[in-house]
Protein backbone atom coordinates (compact mmCIF):
# COMPACT_ATOMS: atom_id res chain seq x y z
CA UNK A 1 0.00 0.00 0.00
CA UNK A 2 2.81 2.40 0.84
CA UNK A 3 4.49 1.62 -2.47
CA UNK A 4 1.30 2.34 -4.41
CA UNK A 5 0.61 5.51 -2.43
CA UNK A 6 4.11 6.81 -3.27
CA UNK A 7 3.23 6.38 -6.93
CA UNK A 8 -0.40 7.54 -6.65
CA UNK A 9 -0.59 9.62 -9.88
CA UNK A 10 1.01 6.78 -11.80
CA UNK A 11 -1.37 4.24 -10.25
CA UNK A 12 -4.37 6.44 -11.05
CA UNK A 13 -3.43 6.51 -14.73
CA UNK A 14 -3.09 2.71 -14.75
CA UNK A 15 -6.47 2.21 -13.03
CA UNK A 16 -8.22 4.57 -15.44
CA UNK A 17 -6.66 2.82 -18.42
CA UNK A 18 -7.73 -0.59 -17.13
CA UNK A 19 -11.24 0.56 -16.32
CA UNK A 20 -11.53 1.97 -19.84
CA UNK A 21 -10.73 -1.56 -21.03
CA UNK A 22 -13.49 -2.93 -18.83
CA UNK A 23 -11.06 -4.44 -16.30
CA UNK A 24 -10.91 -3.76 -12.57
CA UNK A 25 -7.24 -4.34 -11.67
CA UNK A 26 -6.40 -6.26 -8.53
CA UNK A 27 -3.89 -5.03 -5.94
CA UNK A 28 -1.23 -7.51 -7.08
CA UNK A 29 -1.70 -6.52 -10.69
CA UNK A 30 -1.21 -2.84 -9.84
CA UNK A 31 2.03 -3.53 -7.98
CA UNK A 32 3.30 -5.63 -10.86
CA UNK A 33 2.43 -3.06 -13.53
CA UNK A 34 4.00 -0.20 -11.56
CA UNK A 35 7.16 -2.20 -10.88
CA UNK A 36 7.44 -3.34 -14.49
CA UNK A 37 6.99 0.17 -15.86
CA UNK A 38 9.46 1.76 -13.43
CA UNK A 39 12.06 -0.90 -14.08
CA UNK A 40 11.63 -0.74 -17.83
CA UNK A 41 12.32 2.99 -17.70
CA UNK A 42 15.22 2.54 -15.31
CA UNK A 43 16.96 -0.11 -17.42
CA UNK A 44 16.45 1.70 -20.71
CA UNK A 45 17.26 5.26 -19.63
CA UNK A 46 18.38 5.90 -16.05
CA UNK A 47 20.81 2.96 -16.03
CA UNK A 48 22.82 4.53 -18.85
CA UNK A 49 23.12 7.82 -16.92
CA UNK A 50 24.15 6.39 -13.55
CA UNK A 51 27.65 7.29 -12.35
CA UNK A 52 27.97 3.77 -10.88
CA UNK A 53 26.08 1.61 -13.35
CA UNK A 54 27.04 -1.67 -11.67
CA UNK A 55 25.72 -0.66 -8.27
CA UNK A 56 22.70 1.05 -9.78
CA UNK A 57 21.77 -2.07 -11.75
CA UNK A 58 22.20 -4.21 -8.64
CA UNK A 59 19.75 -1.92 -6.83
CA UNK A 60 17.20 -2.52 -9.60
CA UNK A 61 17.50 -6.26 -9.11
CA UNK A 62 17.03 -5.75 -5.37
CA UNK A 63 13.89 -3.76 -6.16
CA UNK A 64 12.51 -6.75 -8.05
CA UNK A 65 12.57 -8.76 -4.85
CA UNK A 66 11.96 -6.04 -2.27
CA UNK A 67 9.79 -2.97 -2.86
CA UNK A 68 11.61 -1.18 -0.05
CA UNK A 69 15.05 -1.62 -1.62
CA UNK A 70 16.51 1.75 -2.60
CA UNK A 71 19.68 2.86 -4.33
CA UNK A 72 20.95 5.63 -2.00
CA UNK A 73 21.42 3.38 1.08
CA UNK A 74 23.25 0.87 -1.10
CA UNK A 75 25.59 3.55 -2.38
CA UNK A 76 26.11 4.94 1.13
CA UNK A 77 26.94 1.50 2.52
CA UNK A 78 29.59 0.92 -0.14
CA UNK A 79 30.99 4.43 0.40
CA UNK A 80 31.34 3.76 4.14
CA UNK A 81 33.32 0.60 3.47
CA UNK A 82 35.53 2.39 0.94
CA UNK A 83 36.14 5.30 3.32
CA UNK A 84 37.23 2.88 6.04
CA UNK A 85 39.67 1.21 3.62
CA UNK A 86 41.10 4.61 2.71
CA UNK A 87 41.56 5.38 6.41
CA UNK A 88 43.60 2.20 6.73
CA UNK A 89 45.66 3.20 3.71
CA UNK A 90 46.41 6.72 4.98
CA UNK A 91 50.10 7.11 5.68
CA UNK A 92 51.05 3.96 3.78
CA UNK A 93 52.17 5.86 0.71
CA UNK A 94 49.90 3.66 -1.39
CA UNK A 95 46.62 5.52 -1.06
CA UNK A 96 45.08 6.60 -4.38
CA UNK A 97 45.93 10.00 -5.77
CA UNK A 98 43.43 12.80 -5.36
CA UNK A 99 40.86 13.09 -8.07
CA UNK A 100 37.36 14.39 -8.48
CA UNK A 101 34.63 11.90 -8.95
CA UNK A 102 32.48 12.52 -12.00
CA UNK A 103 28.80 11.92 -11.43
CA UNK A 104 28.05 12.30 -15.16
CA UNK A 105 25.27 14.80 -14.43
CA UNK A 106 22.64 12.31 -13.31
CA UNK A 107 19.19 13.45 -14.45
CA UNK A 108 16.85 11.26 -12.45
CA UNK A 109 13.20 12.31 -12.35
CA UNK A 110 12.12 11.61 -8.77
CA UNK A 111 8.43 11.99 -9.60
CA UNK A 112 8.47 9.28 -12.22
CA UNK A 113 10.33 6.65 -10.25
CA UNK A 114 10.77 5.81 -6.57
CA UNK A 115 13.61 7.33 -4.59
CA UNK A 116 15.07 3.85 -4.83
CA UNK A 117 16.60 4.85 -8.13
CA UNK A 118 17.83 8.33 -7.32
CA UNK A 119 21.46 8.96 -6.44
CA UNK A 120 22.32 10.18 -2.99
CA UNK A 121 24.33 13.30 -2.26
CA UNK A 122 27.78 13.33 -3.75
CA UNK A 123 29.42 14.41 -0.50
CA UNK A 124 30.05 10.95 0.91
CA UNK A 125 31.06 9.60 -2.48
CA UNK A 126 33.47 12.41 -3.11
CA UNK A 127 35.22 11.75 0.18
CA UNK A 128 35.83 8.20 -1.01
CA UNK A 129 38.02 9.41 -3.85
CA UNK A 130 39.73 12.50 -2.40
CA UNK A 131 42.83 11.45 -0.51
CA UNK A 132 46.52 12.17 -0.34
CA UNK A 133 48.88 11.70 -3.27
CA UNK A 134 51.03 8.60 -3.50
CA UNK A 135 54.70 8.99 -2.69
CA UNK A 136 55.32 8.05 -6.33
CA UNK A 137 52.93 8.22 -9.21
CA UNK A 138 52.34 4.92 -10.97
CA UNK A 139 54.09 6.18 -14.10
CA UNK A 140 57.28 6.78 -12.05
CA UNK A 141 57.09 3.56 -10.03
CA UNK A 142 58.97 0.38 -10.84
CA UNK A 143 57.17 -2.87 -11.60
CA UNK A 144 57.84 -4.05 -8.03
CA UNK A 145 56.50 -0.80 -6.58
CA UNK A 146 53.34 -1.00 -8.70
CA UNK A 147 52.82 -4.56 -7.50
CA UNK A 148 53.24 -3.35 -3.92
CA UNK A 149 50.68 -0.57 -4.49
CA UNK A 150 48.15 -3.16 -5.63
CA UNK A 151 49.05 -5.63 -2.88
CA UNK A 152 48.75 -3.01 -0.13
CA UNK A 153 45.35 -1.77 -1.28
CA UNK A 154 43.98 -5.31 -1.56
CA UNK A 155 45.29 -6.17 1.90
CA UNK A 156 43.52 -3.10 3.31
CA UNK A 157 40.29 -4.10 1.54
CA UNK A 158 40.44 -7.64 2.86
CA UNK A 159 41.18 -6.48 6.38
CA UNK A 160 38.16 -4.17 6.41
CA UNK A 161 35.68 -6.37 4.52
CA UNK A 162 36.50 -9.75 6.03
CA UNK A 163 38.30 -9.11 9.34
CA UNK A 164 36.52 -5.99 10.59
CA UNK A 165 33.09 -6.26 8.98
CA UNK A 166 33.03 -10.08 9.00
CA UNK A 167 31.72 -10.65 5.49
CA UNK A 168 31.74 -14.35 4.71
CA UNK A 169 30.56 -16.98 2.25
CA UNK A 170 26.92 -17.92 2.62
CA UNK A 171 26.39 -21.39 4.07
CA UNK A 172 25.12 -24.28 1.96
CA UNK A 173 21.61 -24.19 3.46
CA UNK A 174 21.06 -20.58 2.36
CA UNK A 175 23.12 -20.56 -0.83
CA UNK A 176 20.04 -20.68 -3.07
CA UNK A 177 17.93 -18.37 -0.94
CA UNK A 178 16.96 -15.23 -2.90
CA UNK A 179 18.45 -13.04 -0.17
CA UNK A 180 21.91 -14.42 -1.05
CA UNK A 181 21.65 -12.78 -4.47
CA UNK A 182 20.00 -9.47 -3.50
CA UNK A 183 22.67 -6.91 -2.67
CA UNK A 184 20.74 -5.08 0.04
CA UNK A 185 20.30 -8.35 1.93
CA UNK A 186 23.89 -9.38 1.31
CA UNK A 187 25.13 -6.13 2.86
CA UNK A 188 22.80 -6.61 5.82
CA UNK A 189 23.58 -10.30 6.35
CA UNK A 190 27.27 -9.88 5.40
CA UNK A 191 27.09 -13.00 3.26
CA UNK A 192 25.92 -13.95 -0.20
CA UNK A 193 26.58 -15.80 -3.43
CA UNK A 194 29.91 -15.25 -5.24
CA UNK A 195 28.53 -12.78 -7.79
CA UNK A 196 26.90 -10.59 -5.13
CA UNK A 197 30.06 -10.62 -2.99
CA UNK A 198 32.09 -9.69 -6.08
CA UNK A 199 29.87 -6.69 -6.81
CA UNK A 200 30.59 -5.36 -3.33
CA UNK A 201 34.31 -6.01 -3.80
CA UNK A 202 34.39 -4.39 -7.25
CA UNK A 203 32.43 -1.34 -6.05
CA UNK A 204 34.77 -0.78 -3.11
CA UNK A 205 37.89 -1.35 -5.23
CA UNK A 206 36.76 1.22 -7.79
CA UNK A 207 36.32 3.75 -4.97
CA UNK A 208 39.84 3.33 -3.61
CA UNK A 209 41.65 3.98 -6.87
CA UNK A 210 41.73 0.52 -8.42
CA UNK A 211 40.28 -0.85 -11.65
CA UNK A 212 37.99 -3.78 -10.95
CA UNK A 213 35.81 -5.93 -13.18
CA UNK A 214 33.95 -9.20 -13.23
CA UNK A 215 35.15 -12.46 -14.76
CA UNK A 216 32.13 -14.33 -16.05
CA UNK A 217 33.55 -17.80 -15.52
CA UNK A 218 31.26 -20.85 -15.32
CA UNK A 219 30.24 -22.20 -11.91
CA UNK A 220 32.02 -19.50 -9.89
CA UNK A 221 32.17 -15.73 -10.37
CA UNK A 222 35.43 -13.92 -9.53
CA UNK A 223 36.77 -10.43 -10.12
CA UNK A 224 39.93 -9.00 -11.65
CA UNK A 225 41.82 -6.09 -10.10
CA UNK A 226 44.59 -3.85 -11.40
CA UNK A 227 45.97 -0.37 -10.94
CA UNK A 228 44.21 2.32 -13.01
CA UNK A 229 45.91 3.34 -16.24
CA UNK A 230 47.31 6.59 -14.80
CA UNK A 231 49.18 4.59 -12.15
CA UNK A 232 50.87 2.23 -14.61
CA UNK A 233 54.02 2.68 -16.56
CA UNK A 234 53.94 3.11 -20.32
CA UNK A 235 54.22 -0.66 -20.71
CA UNK A 236 50.65 -1.74 -19.96
CA UNK A 237 51.60 -5.41 -20.37
CA UNK A 238 53.70 -5.14 -17.22
CA UNK A 239 50.80 -3.78 -15.16
CA UNK A 240 50.04 -6.33 -12.42
CA UNK A 241 46.64 -8.02 -12.51
CA UNK A 242 45.26 -9.99 -9.57
CA UNK A 243 42.14 -12.14 -9.55
CA UNK A 244 40.13 -12.17 -6.34
CA UNK A 245 37.61 -14.68 -5.05
CA UNK A 246 35.40 -12.39 -2.97
CA UNK A 247 33.39 -15.43 -1.87
CA UNK A 248 36.48 -17.01 -0.28
CA UNK A 249 37.72 -14.23 1.96
CA UNK A 250 39.39 -12.26 -0.83
CA UNK A 251 41.71 -15.11 -1.84
CA UNK A 252 44.03 -14.01 -4.65
CA UNK A 253 45.12 -15.75 -7.84
CA UNK A 254 47.27 -15.04 -10.86
CA UNK A 255 46.16 -16.26 -14.28
CA UNK A 256 47.91 -19.62 -14.01
CA UNK A 257 46.62 -20.48 -10.53
CA UNK A 258 43.12 -19.39 -11.53
CA UNK A 259 43.29 -21.70 -14.53
CA UNK A 260 44.19 -24.53 -12.15
CA UNK A 261 41.27 -23.58 -9.88
CA UNK A 262 38.73 -23.87 -12.70
CA UNK A 263 40.36 -26.93 -14.24
CA UNK A 264 39.89 -28.71 -10.92
CA UNK A 265 36.19 -27.86 -11.22
CA UNK A 266 36.00 -29.32 -14.70
CA UNK A 267 36.33 -26.06 -16.62
CA UNK A 268 39.67 -25.73 -18.44
CA UNK A 269 39.64 -22.03 -19.30
CA UNK A 270 42.09 -20.19 -21.52
CA UNK A 271 44.18 -17.24 -20.41
CA UNK A 272 42.30 -15.05 -22.90
CA UNK A 273 38.94 -16.03 -21.41
CA UNK A 274 40.02 -15.16 -17.87
CA UNK A 275 41.47 -11.81 -18.92
CA UNK A 276 38.27 -10.79 -20.71
CA UNK A 277 36.21 -8.29 -18.73
CA UNK A 278 32.50 -9.01 -18.66
CA UNK A 279 30.00 -6.19 -19.04
CA UNK A 280 27.69 -4.94 -16.31
CA UNK A 281 24.70 -6.23 -18.25
CA UNK A 282 26.22 -9.71 -18.36
CA UNK A 283 26.55 -9.54 -14.59
CA UNK A 284 22.89 -8.51 -14.21
CA UNK A 285 21.75 -11.26 -16.56
CA UNK A 286 23.59 -13.83 -14.45
CA UNK A 287 22.17 -12.39 -11.22
CA UNK A 288 18.67 -12.54 -12.63
CA UNK A 289 19.20 -16.15 -13.67
CA UNK A 290 20.34 -16.93 -10.12
CA UNK A 291 17.34 -15.15 -8.66
CA UNK A 292 14.95 -16.94 -11.00
CA UNK A 293 16.58 -20.24 -10.06
CA UNK A 294 16.08 -19.42 -6.38
CA UNK A 295 12.39 -18.82 -7.06
CA UNK A 296 12.16 -22.18 -8.81
CA UNK A 297 13.78 -23.89 -5.83
CA UNK A 298 11.35 -22.21 -3.44
CA UNK A 299 8.55 -23.37 -5.72
CA UNK A 300 9.68 -27.00 -5.72
CA UNK A 301 10.05 -26.90 -1.95
CA UNK A 302 6.37 -26.16 -1.66
CA UNK A 303 6.46 -22.41 -1.04
CA UNK A 304 3.65 -21.67 -3.46
CA UNK A 305 1.56 -18.57 -2.97
CA UNK A 306 0.47 -15.47 -4.85
CA UNK A 307 3.65 -13.65 -3.85
CA UNK A 308 6.04 -16.26 -5.25
CA UNK A 309 3.97 -16.56 -8.44
CA UNK A 310 4.12 -12.78 -8.89
CA UNK A 311 7.87 -12.69 -8.35
CA UNK A 312 8.53 -15.59 -10.67
CA UNK A 313 6.50 -14.04 -13.50
CA UNK A 314 8.06 -10.65 -12.95
CA UNK A 315 11.58 -12.07 -12.98
CA UNK A 316 10.84 -13.58 -16.37
CA UNK A 317 9.89 -10.14 -17.66
CA UNK A 318 12.87 -8.39 -16.09
CA UNK A 319 15.22 -11.00 -17.53
CA UNK A 320 13.91 -10.13 -20.98
CA UNK A 321 14.36 -6.41 -20.28
CA UNK A 322 17.94 -7.07 -19.24
CA UNK A 323 18.61 -9.23 -22.29
CA UNK A 324 17.29 -6.45 -24.51
CA UNK A 325 19.64 -4.03 -22.74
CA UNK A 326 22.47 -6.46 -23.39
CA UNK A 327 21.70 -6.32 -27.11
CA UNK A 328 21.78 -2.51 -26.97
CA UNK A 329 24.97 -2.37 -24.87
CA UNK A 330 27.34 -5.09 -26.08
Amino acid sequence: CQFLSKNAPFVQDIVLAKVAEGVIPRYGDLVFIVQATLLDKAWSKDFTQAHDALLYGASLISFVWDLEATYPPLEQAIDRIANRVLEVLEGSGYAPAKKKRNHHNNKHNHKQKPSAFSSSSSSSSSSSSSRTENKKSGAEATTAERAMMLKTRLEAMNMVIYDELKFHAVDADNYYDPSSNVLHDVLSNKSGQPIAMCIIYISVANRIGLEAWGVNAPSHFVCGISLPSQERSGDSKRAPVVFVDAFDGGKQYDVESLQEFFSARGFPLTREFLLKRCSDVQIFTRMLANLRNACNILWTRGVKNADTVHRHVFLQKLTMVCLQALNCHP
